[in-house]
């Protein structure tokens, strides 16, 4: 199950310079710096090497760094970064806090949060953790085995849990849970 949100924000270059794409194993070059990833997604437009430097200062701080010394996050800040660099009018960013430390989801977030404050961009998410999709979010579609099961606002729907665990199968999974825990 999977939760597919809408948003404003940026993204990773693909098709006639409209979409970019933040890919879920974050695709580097390990042979390349910080700096030739992104010199190498530049486009013109309100994104710049100083803009994503701004947004994720470490980057910056490793900027001469290859792509195999980087951790699982800075990894994914580059990845991000070099999807901002292409310009695009639409973010596909697909699971983006897979296997990170909970503190750099935090900052993740954080940083997300600030490209679809200050952008008329939007964002695609494919993200697994409802609370990172719905924090980030204006608008949320539940999806299972590829159909709509149900799409609303963020907010009602980080209001509603009960609602949204019936959603997405959790009421069914805890019940069979607890009849497990309680049998042995």
């Amino acid at each position: 199950m999977f939760i597919y949100v809408t948003m404003c924000a940026t993204a990773y270059y693909t098709i006639e310079g409209m979409q970019g794409h933040v890919p879920q194993h974050r695709e580097v070059f390990p042979s390349l710096t910080v700096r030739e990833h992104l010199a190498i997604a530049i486009r013109p437009g309100r994104w710049t090497q100083e803009a994503v430097f701004g947004l994720f200062p470490r980057l910056a701080e490793r900027r001469n760094s290859l792509g195999r010394h980087l951790s699982g996050g800075e990894l994914q800040m580059l990845a991000i970064a070099r999807a901002l660099l292409t310009n695009p009018s639409v973010l596909l960013m697909d699971e983006p806090s897979e296997g990170l430390a909970p503190v750099v989801v935090e900052q993740l977030v954080s940083a997300i949060q600030n490209v679809v404050s200050d952008s008329a961009l939007a964002v695609l998410l494919v993200e697994q953790r409802i609370d990172i999709a719905l924090d980030i979010s204006r608008s949320c579609l539940v999806m299972d085995r590829g159909r709509v099961v149900h799409e609303g606002i963020s907010a009602a729907m980080r209001g509603g849990a009960d609602n949204l665990a019936e959603l997405l199968g959790l009421n069914l999974w805890m019940s069979l849970r607890v009849c497990t825990a309680t049998s042995e």
